[in-house]
């Protein structure tokens, strides 16, 4: 997202948010659909609202497609006969493959044509919407859909069904797993894009950890309410594991960046609390908002930055992994100014590589910076958690 200057930022944010809420409830309908389909279900809501111009038979059932436009719930009609296309926010065309209407008696099996249809779901569909969009040289959906993976996605099934349902983008996040994990991301990524099964290229994007100020260990979670008291500390030697109401914090300087009556914010909001004393070691504290405090939480003062190099040694060592790999976007997390992109770019032509890099906007620096930044970069994303809770 191109943002022409600051003043621009909250409208951009608002633009975002409500292309993220349409396309979400928009893929939500479709995939109920398409649900529907592959299951050959002959009552689907598929099947009542949507009229077939012929019937499928059992001898060989023929593709039926009705080019329907997007429109409110209970609301719909055949393209041809009104311009609604023209005018909706998202200007979509569906294609419904109707061959699930066979009628019993002619034959409950649908040809292997129609199944084969009916088992692509969304991505059959979607193909031929933007081939009937190209053709009439209307404006087409720029929201694309980015998902994390993790452990529960990480399976060659769930991806390659991830792939098939449209997302277009697999996002690698540093802050877990390691080099291997994520490799095995990668080889499955680039091995579904060989199968040609979509003619667009599943990108890579992979997410940097940051400077993130992060608290230590817990031997189990704890439980604070509003009064207690709670401490930090940068003393390494101190063990969290044996104390639930001291832990240690990941960066030195933490002790420096504080002041007293500031408002601590834990992972990213759901706790509060107020520094009332700093030593040389500890930050001393008092809970406002009360809740579970679990092991490696993120640590923000509300309205203050903390003073940590943009890049870390892991940064460092996980962009060469993505230039190794050959992933397509480097998300750079907490990017305060314009002079760590310029870096990352200037190190990136050394390695002959042509990797986009893109600044999270997720602090007040970010914000202020926000000019020199986006002119610097391949484009941005906006980090609502993080710069909502520096800039509430």
């Amino acid at each position: 997202v191109k943002v022409g200057n600051k003043t621009h930022l909250q409208s951009a944010i608002f633009s975002l948010a409500m292309a993220a809420f349409s396309q979400l409830t928009f893929t939500s309908s479709i995939a109920q659909r398409h649900a529907a389909i592959a299951r050959g279900s002959g009552n689907s809501d598929l099947s009542r609202s949507v009229p077939a111009t012929k019937v499928a038979t059992a001898a060989g059932a023929r593709r039926q497609r009705v080019t329907m436009t997007a429109t409110t719930p209970g609301q719909r009609s055949e393209s041809g006969n009104n311009d609604l296309n023209k005018v909706l926010p998202l200007q979509t065309e569906l294609t419904y493959l109707t061959g699930s209407q066979a009628k019993a008696n002619e034959g409950k099996k649908l040809s292997s044509d129609v199944r084969e249809d009916a088992r692509n779901g969304w991505l059959s569909s979607d193909l031929k919407a933007r081939k009937s969009l190209k053709e009439r040289k209307m404006r087409q959906r720029k929201t694309k859909v980015v998902c994390t993976i993790g452990p529960a996605s990480s399976s060659r099934e769930a991806l390659f069904r991830l792939c098939d349902a449209g997302m277009n983008v697999a996002r690698l996040n540093m802050s877990h797993g390691d080099h291997q994990s994520h490799k095995q991301v990668v080889d499955l990524i680039k091995e579904y894009n060989a199968t040609g099964r979509r003619p667009d290229k599943i990108a890579l994007l992979l997410d940097t950890k940051g400077p993130e100020v992060r608290s230590g260990d817990l031997a189990t979670t704890v439980y604070l309410e509003t009064g207690d008291a709670f401490t930090f500390t940068i003393d390494p030697s101190h063990k969290s594991e044996s104390d639930q109401k001291m832990t240690t914090v990941n960066y030195d300087g933490f002790v420096n960046d504080v002041h007293v009556d500031d408002v601590l914010l834990v992972d990213g909001g759901l706790l509060s609390m107020q520094i009332v004393e700093i030593t040389e070691t500890e930050v001393r504290c008092v809970v406002l908002e009360g809740g579970e405090f679990k092991s490696r939480r993120h640590l923000n003062v509300q309205g203050r930055t903390a003073n940590l190099p943009s890049l870390t040694q892991k940064d460092w060592e996980d962009l060469q992994f993505g230039v190794d790999q050959g992933v397509d976007f480097f998300a750079m997390s907490f990017v305060h100014d314009a002079k760590v992109i310029n870096e990352v770019k200037a190190w990136l032509r050394s390695q002959g590589a042509e990797i986009s890099v893109l600044p999270k906007i997720e602090s007040a620096n970010s914000v202020m910076n926000l000019d020199d930044i986006l002119q610097a970069s391949d484009g941005a994303m906006v980090a609502r958690g993080d710069l909502g809770v520096e800039l509430p």
